[in-house]
């Protein structure tokens, strides 16, 4: 068990170093504008998009290594945040974020 928690905690190093290695470059207009980013990821959030507020926007390549919006959402009836990434050519991917 222990040699198993070990290994996933170098392949979770591994795949974090190799993530900021690829910066997304600033010079280059994102392909995919930020309203239509926005659109999806409210898309994707459903029917909870009347809880849900926009607090943060940023240029990511952490789940898409040709680069995608990162959007966060925070919500007054939770003390999870949530965050949705807009890849610039795929399906938006919504994740909790867990406080601790």
């Amino acid at each position: 068990m222990k040699h198993l928690l070990l290994f996933a905690i170098i392949g979770f190093s591994a795949v974090v170093a190799y993530a900021a290695d690829k910066i997304y470059d600033a010079k280059q207009a994102p392909s995919l504008p930020l309203p239509v980013a926005y659109e999806r990821a409210m898309s994707a959030l459903g029917s909870e998009t009347n809880q849900w507020h926009c607090i943060s926007a940023s240029l990511t390549t952490m789940f898409c290594p040709d680069g995608g919006w990162k959007l966060g959402f925070c919500s007054t009836n939770s003390d999870r945040p949530r965050s949705v990434i807009v890849p610039f050519n795929g399906t938006p991917i919504v994740e909790d974020l867990v406080l601790r």
